[in-house]
C-alpha cells in the first residue's frame, strides 16, 4: 500500500503502525513515534474503573488496589482483566486471589480467556470444558444426549452470551481453536483423580475409548462466514486515470473573470482538483474527450448563471451530468448564481427568456432533454448567492462541502490489506439505516481479538463525514484523569469526555448530568463507543436516543452482548470468524505481504493458519513472527508452535524472547528479575564484569519491544513483559526456587531465608518488603549457601515500618563476598556483619538504615561506584571509602546525626556527585582538598552551614538553599564549569560577588 513514496502527491504523508519496530527501518521509515504506557496513576483509574465502576478503590480495598494495579501492569487491556475478574468480590476473595495473580499471571488474549472461564459457575465450567475437548464441531442434541446430568440448554446459553461459543445454522456447536486449546489445557493440568490421572482424554487416538464413532465423526463445519466481497461491485467505476475529481459546467461570460477564479483558487487550497476545458474547441456536441472528463469525475458543479441557458454546449454538458448521476452515482451539486431556482425549473423570467431564445430552430427532442435536464437539477438542494451577503464566505462553504463530498466518494484505503473489512462495512452500514432520519444504535460484539475495534474504526472513518459532530471513544475504560468518590462524578467525567471531543474543546467541564442530552439533541452526531464493558458507560455517554438530533449514529462494541441487551439495542451486529480460506489469505498478508504464499510454502503456510485458528489476532501474532524466515525455520517452528499455543500477547513475548541470543536472553532476565526502572548506567555498573554485552543487548530487546528507554535512559519494561520473564525463570525449577537463578517472590524469598536453603545457583534476590505478609526470622546463615550471589536487594518505601516484621540475628554471618549490588532499605542492624569483604560491592544502597557505623577500617572498595545511605539517621560519621577510588556518586540525604566531612575526601578523584540534602548539624567542609571530578554538589537545609564550600573549581551545579551562608567569595568567578547555584532562603546571606556571565540559572 506505500512501497515507495513516488506513488504519492507532493507533500503526501503516509503513516503506518506496527508491532515490529524493525519492519519500519526494513522499509526504510526513520521518523518513527513509540506509543508509551499510560503512567502508574492513569494505570490505577484504569483499574478502579473495570473493578468498582469509579475512579477511585472502596474503602478498605486502596492497598489492594494498588497491589493489583501494579502486578496487572499499566496495559489498559491488562488492567481490565484483573478488574473485570475482581469486580464484586469481597476483600478476603480479592486477599485469596492475589498469589494466583502473582504466580501465573500470563498475557493478554490467555488471561481474557482464563478469567471469562474462572466467571463461570461450576456447572458451566464443566460444560465449556467437555465441549472443548470432545463436543467442538458436534450438533446441540449430541451433547445434549450425553451430559443430561447437566442444564445444557442454559449453558449453551451462558457460554453464547460470553462469547465462548457459538451456533451454526445447522445447530453445531462452533469454539474458537484458542478457546479449545486453553479449554483443553485447563483439562489436563487441573482435572485429574485423586492418583493424578486425567479426567479428560483428549489425545486423537484415545477419544474412540470415550465416545462412541457415530457420536464423533461428524465432519466439522465452521460457522459460514459472509465472505469477501465488493460492496461497491454494483456502481460502475469512475475511471481511475482521471487526473481530476470535480467537473464544473458554467457560463464562463457570467462567471469565469470572478467568481470561478475565485472558487477554483480556494479549491486548490483544499487539494481539490478540478477539469478546465480552456483548450476544447466547443461545438453544438459533447466530444468524446469531454465525456470522458465529465463521467471521469467525482463531484459535477453545476453553476447556473442567468446566461447559463443561452449556451447548447452548456446545457448538453448538463443533459450528460444528469445522466451520469442517475446511471453512474455520480455527485452532483448546484450553485444558483445571481438566478432564482424556480426560475431554473420553470425555464421563466430572464433566464427563461434566454432559454427560448437559445431553442429556436433546435429539434423537439433536444429542447426535451434540455428542459428535463433544468428541472431535475432545480430540484438538486444546493448554493444560492442571493442568500449569502458575502460571497467569499460561499465558495470557502463550496469548497469544503466539495471537499467532504469528495473524501465521502473516494473509497477508503485505510483497510485495504485487511480481509473482508468491506464486508463488515457493508452490513453494518446496512443495518444503522443512513438514509432513515430517525436515530439509530448498533452495537458490535463478539470475542476478544477478533476485530471490532478496527471495524468501528474504518466505519467511523468512512461515515464522519456525514455528519455534524463526530466522537470516536476508543477504549471507554481507560477514562479519566482524576480519580472519582461515586458513579455520579465517574459518569460526569465519561460526558466531559465525550462532549470534549465532540465540540473540539479541551477540559470542557460539566456539573449535571442533563448537559449533554441538551448541547446534543440538536445534533446530527456519529459517536463511537469502543470497548464498553459496562453499562454506566453507556448510560453516560448514550443514555437514549432522545438525547441526540435526527440522523445521528451511535455505535457501541463489545465483547458482552448482555450489556447491549440491558440497554435495549435490539440492532447488533456479531463479528464472525473468517472461513479457512479467509483466514488463509490473512496469514499470507502478514506473513508474506500478499494473499498468497510463496512458491514451496504452500502446505507450511496452511497447516501454520489452521495451528493459529481463524483469529486475526492470533494469524497476525503467527504471521509477524515467520515473516522474513526460511523454510528450514519455519519447519523448526511449528513444533513448537503446535505444543504451546497460547494467547496473543504472552505468544508475541515468548517467540520474541526464543528469537534472543542467549546473552540477550540473559539480559532480558536480568532486567525483568532485578533491574526494570533504573538507569542503564545503573545497569551498566552491575554488570561491568559479565559477559554481557549491555549496550548491544539493550538495542536488541528494544528493537523486539521488549523493553523501551526513556529520554533519561532508564529502562522501562512492562509489567506483563516484566512477568513473562520472572515466569521463565519460575519455570526452570518450579518447586525448587533455591536452584533458581533470581528469587523475585516472596513468599519463596521466606522460605529460602528461613529454611537456610538457598544454593550456588542463586545470583540475585529482590524481596519487596512491603509484600511480607508473616515475620520474616532470616536464619544466621541463610546466605552462606549461596556462593554466587551478586545482587540482593531489600526494597520498601521510605518509613513503611514493615521491617519491622524482619528480624535479622545480630551474630549474622557473612554476607557472600561476590556481591556487586547491595540495596537494603531499613537495615535493621547498627553494622554490617565484621568479615563482610566488600571488595567486589558496586552499589551500595542502605537507605533509612539502622546504620551508626558502616565497617571498621577502610576496607577495599575499588569496584565500588555508587553509595546511598540516605536517611540513616543514626549514621554518625560519613562510611570510610577513602579507598574507593572509582566512587562516582555518594549520597547521604536526611543523615542528621553527620557533623563533618572528613579530609580524605580528596582522595575521591572521580566523585561527580556528593548530596548531603538535610544533614543538620553539617557545620563545616574541609578547605584544602580540591575534588578534581566534583561537578554536582547539593547542601541544601544544612541550616548550620555557614562556610561556602571551596572543596571544588569543577562544580557546576550548586545548591545552597536554605543554609546559614554568610558570604559568597568572588573565586567562583574563576570556576570554568559553574553554570548554575541555588541560594533560596538564606536569610544570613551578606556579600555576593557579581553575577558571573556564564552562569545559566541563579536562583
Amino acid at each position: 500500500m506505500a512501497s515507495k513514496t513516488h506513488w504519492f502527491g507532493s507533500g503526501s504523508r503516509i503513516i503506518i503502525t506496527t508491532t515490529d519496530k524493525k519492519l519500519l527501518k526494513a522499509h526504510g521509515i526513520n521518523d518513527i513515534y513509540h506509543v508509551e504506557f499510560p503512567c502508574s496513576s492513569e494505570a490505577l483509574e484504569i483499574f478502579c474503573l473495570s473493578a468498582f465502576d469509579q475512579k477511585s478503590p472502596y474503602v478498605g480495598f486502596e492497598e489492594l488496589a494498588m497491589e493489583v494495579t501494579q502486578l496487572a501492569g499499566d496495559l489498559p487491556l491488562g488492567l481490565s482483566v484483573f478488574g473485570s475478574y475482581l469486580r464484586g468480590r469481597s476483600e478476603e476473595e480479592w486477599v485469596a486471589a492475589l498469589p494466583r495473580f502473582r504466580k501465573s499471571l500470563v498475557p493478554e488474549i490467555k488471561e481474557i480467556l482464563r478469567c471469562d472461564y474462572e466467571a463461570l459457575w461450576d456447572k458451566d465450567k464443566y460444560l465449556f470444558l467437555h465441549i472443548a475437548c470432545f463436543f467442538n464441531g458436534k450438533k446441540t442434541t449430541n451433547l445434549i444426549k450425553h451430559l443430561s446430568n447437566l442444564d445444557v440448554t442454559h449453558g449453551l446459553q451462558i457460554l453464547t452470551e460470553k462469547s465462548l461459543i457459538s451456533t451454526d445454522k445447522d445447530a453445531r456447536l462452533v469454539m474458537h481453536s484458542l478457546l479449545e486449546q486453553l479449554g483443553k489445557e485447563i483439562a489436563h493440568k487441573e482435572y485429574r483423580d485423586e492418583y493424578g490421572r486425567c479426567l479428560f482424554v483428549v489425545d486423537a487416538r484415545e477419544l474412540g475409548d470415550v465416545h462412541d464413532n457415530d457420536a464423533i465423526s461428524d465432519s466439522i463445519e465452521r460457522r459460514p462466514y459472509k465472505g469477501i466481497i465488493d460492496p461497491f461491485k454494483s456502481l460502475s467505476p469512475f475511471p481511475s486515470c482521471c487526473s481530476h475529481q470535480v467537473f464544473p459546467s458554467f457560463c464562463g461570460a457570467d462567471v469565469r473573470k470572478a467568481f470561478l477564479t475565485h472558487m477554483l483558487k480556494e479549491f486548490r487550497i483544499k487539494g481539490i482538483t478540478v477539469f478546465i476545458d480552456n483548450d476544447i474547441k466547443k461545438s453544438m456536441t459533447i466530444g468524446p474527450e469531454l465525456e470522458e472528463a465529465i463521467k471521469g469525475s467525482r463531484v459535477s458543479i453545476v453553476i447556473i448563471s442567468k446566461n447559463y441557458a443561452s449556451s447548447t454546449w452548456c446545457l448538453n454538458e448538463l443533459v450528460l451530468i444528469m445522466k451520469c448521476r442517475e446511471e453512474l452515482g455520480q455527485i452532483v451539486m448546484t450553485i444558483f448564481y445571481e438566478v432564482e431556482p424556480t426560475d431554473v425549473k420553470k425555464q421563466k423570467g430572464y433566464f427563461g427568456s434566454v432559454f427560448e431564445k437559445t431553442c429556436v430552430g433546435k429539434s423537439v427532442e433536444d429542447v426535451e432533454k434540455w428542459k428535463q435536464a433544468l428541472e431535475e437539477v432545480a430540484k438538486i438542494e444546493g448554493f444560492d448567492s442571493t442568500t449569502w451577503k458575502n460571497e467569499a464566505g460561499m465558495i470557502e462553504s463550496v469548497a469544503t462541502d466539495v471537499s467532504n463530498k469528495l473524501n465521502m466518494a473516494t473509497a477508503s484505503r485505510d483497510f485495504d490489506g485487511l480481509v473482508g473489512m468491506e464486508n463488515h462495512i457493508m452490513q453494518i452500514s446496512s443495518m444503522l439505516s443512513l438514509d432513515s432520519n430517525d436515530v439509530k444504535m448498533v452495537g458490535i460484539w463478539g470475542p476478544a481479538g477478533i476485530g471490532k475495534t478496527t471495524i468501528a474504526r474504518a466505519l467511523y472513518k468512512k461515515l464522519s463525514n456525514s455528519f455534524t459532530h463526530t466522537a470516536f471513544m476508543e477504549s471507554i475504560r481507560g477514562s479519566g484523569e482524576k480519580i472519582h468518590s461515586d458513579d455520579h462524578a465517574f459518569m460526569l467525567h465519561l460526558q466531559e469526555q465525550l462532549l470534549s471531543k465532540m465540540f473540539n474543546h479541551k477540559d470542557l467541564k460539566i456539573h449535571h448530568l442533563g448537559v449533554a442530552e441538551e448541547r446534543l439533541k440538536d445534533k446530527k452526531v456519529l459517536v463511537v463507543l469502543d470497548d464498553v464493558d459496562d453499562l454506566k458507560q453507556l448510560k453516560a455517554m448514550a443514555g437514549n436516543t432522545q438525547w441526540f438530533g435526527n440522523g445521528s449514529r451511535i455505535i457501541m462494541t463489545t465483547k458482552d452482548k448482555h450489556l447491549l441487551q440491558a440497554h435495549k439495542i435490539k440492532t447488533t451486529y456479531q463479528v464472525e470468524f473468517p472461513l479457512l480460506p479467509q483466514a488463509y489469505e490473512i496469514f499470507c498478508l502478514y506473513v508474506f505481504g500478499q494473499k498468497s504464499p510463496y512458491d514451496g510454502f504452500e502446505e507450511l503456510a496452511m497447516e501454520v493458519t489452521r495451528l493459529a485458528g481463524d483469529l486475526p489476532l492470533g494469524l497476525r501474532v503467527f504471521g509477524s513472527y515467520l515473516r522474513g524466515m526460511s523454510k528450514e525455520e519455519w519447519i523448526e517452528a511449528l513444533p513448537r508452535l503446535r505444543t504451546s499455543l497460547d494467547g496473543d500477547i504472552e505468544k508475541v513475548l515468548r517467540f520474541s524472547y526464543e528469537a534472543l541470543c542467549d546473552k540477550d536472553k540473559d539480559l532480558f532476565l536480568h532486567i525483568a528479575c532485578l533491574f526494570e526502572g533504573e538507569s542503564i548506567s545503573y545497569l551498566e555498573k552491575c554488570l561491568a564484569h559479565s559477559d554481557l554485552d549491555v549496550r548491544h543487548g539493550l538495542k536488541v530487546l528494544a528493537n523486539n519491544s521488549l523493553i523501551s528507554i526513556t529520554e533519561e535512559e532508564r529502562l522501562v519494561m512492562h509489567n506483563l513483559v516484566e512477568q513473562l520473564g520472572k515466569e521463565i525463570v519460575r519455570q526452570e525449577h518450579k518447586d525448587e526456587p533455591e536452584r533458581r537463578k533470581f528469587l523475585v517472590d516472596a513468599r519463596e524469598i521466606w522460605d529460602v531465608l528461613t529454611d537456610n536453603t538457598g544454593s550456588k545457583s542463586v545470583l540475585g534476590i529482590d524481596l519487596d518488603i512491603m509484600a511480607i505478609k508473616d515475620e520474616l526470622c532470616i536464619d544466621k546463615r541463610a546466605f552462606e549457601g549461596m556462593t554466587r550471589l551478586q545482587f540482593l536487594r531489600f526494597k520498601s518505601p521510605y518509613g513503611s515500618g514493615k521491617n519491622n516484621k524482619l528480624i535479622l540475628p545480630q551474630d549474622l554471618n557473612n554476607l557472600p563476598r561476590k556481591l556487586r549490588l547491595l540495596h537494603w532499605d531499613e537495615f535493621p542492624l547498627r553494622c554490617l556483619p565484621p568479615d563482610f569483604a566488600a571488595e567486589f560491592l558496586v552499589i551500595l544502597e542502605m537507605r533509612n538504615s539502622s546504620i551508626e557505623k558502616l565497617w571498621e577500617g577502610s576496607p577495599r572498595l575499588r569496584h565500588l561506584k555508587l553509595m546511598d545511605m540516605s536517611y540513616s539517621v543514626k549514621l554518625k560519621d560519613v562510611p570510610n571509602v577513602s579507598n574507593a577510588t572509582n566512587l562516582e556518586t555518594l549520597i547521604l540525604n536526611g543523615c542528621e546525626s553527620l557533623v563533618e566531612i572528613p579530609t580524605w575526601f580528596k582522595n575521591l578523584s572521580r566523585l561527580t556527585h556528593l548530596k548531603m540534602v538535610g544533614c543538620k548539624k553539617l557545620k563545616d567542609l574541609p578547605t584544602n582538598i580540591n575534588m578534581e571530578s566534583l561537578y554536582h554538589l547539593d547542601l541544601s537545609h544544612c541550616t548550620q552551614l555557614k562556610t561556602f564550600p571551596e572543596i571544588s573549581t569543577r562544580i557546576g551545579y550548586l545548591d545552597l538553599e536554605n543554609t546559614g551562608i554568610e558570604e559568597v567569595p568572588s573565586s567562583i568567578r574563576s570556576w570554568p564549569d559553574f553554570a548554575k547555584l541555588s541560594m533560596r532562603g538564606c536569610k544570613s546571606l551578606r556579600m555576593f560577588p557579581d553575577v558571573l556571565d556564564s552562569m545559566e540559572e541563579l536562583n
